[in-house]
């Protein structure tokens, strides 16, 4: 036994900055109501009080549907993780500079690499673990962005 390496490898193109930011923003400004509607389909003041009550399993259904129905693809994480994610799109993901500060690929982070063109770039982005999730910033960058379905906005293949 010994470790392993996870990691994302991705085709990155270059997209307009300012675009992607708008596109990002009227993305979540569309899913609010919906996550809106599951809070309170459930009567609970926030997606947090979700989190602490009995209710995940109830609420399990509605997270999944509304994943699949905008395309975002539920395997990396369980239901209290994207509760926890589309609570970040109410809360924290509102303005234009939260937004471009999600979206900006850390190329100085410790655990990403890449090669290719400014235009057209190879990334790497992961560790050698034992078993347990990558830290690094790259790695959860990638993660992110995918639990969130932003990879077609930002050019991510």
């Amino acid at each position: 036994m010994g470790a392993e390496l996870i990691c994302y490898i991705v085709k990155v193109k270059e997209v307009d900055g300012d675009t992607a930011v708008r596109e990002v923003k009227n993305y979540f400004d569309t899913l609010r109501p919906r996550i809106q509607a599951i809070v309170d389909a459930h009567q609970v003041k926030t997606v947090t009080d979700i989190l602490d009550a009995v209710s995940v399993e109830r609420i399990r259904d509605g997270v999944a549907s509304l994943c699949d129905d905008l395309g975002i693809v539920q395997d990396a994480c369980d239901e209290e993780e994207y509760l926890s994610l589309f609570e970040d799109i109410r809360s924290t993901y509102v303005d234009e500079d939260s937004i471009e500060e999600l979206i900006t690929l850390p190329l100085d982070a410790r655990d990403l690499q890449y090669r290719g063109l400014p235009s057209d770039r190879i990334v790497v982005a992961g560790e050698r673990t034992w078993g347990d999730e990558p830290d690094g910033d790259g790695f959860q960058h990638f993660k992110l962005t995918s639990m969130l379905g932003l990879w077609h906005i930002l050019g991510y293949e």
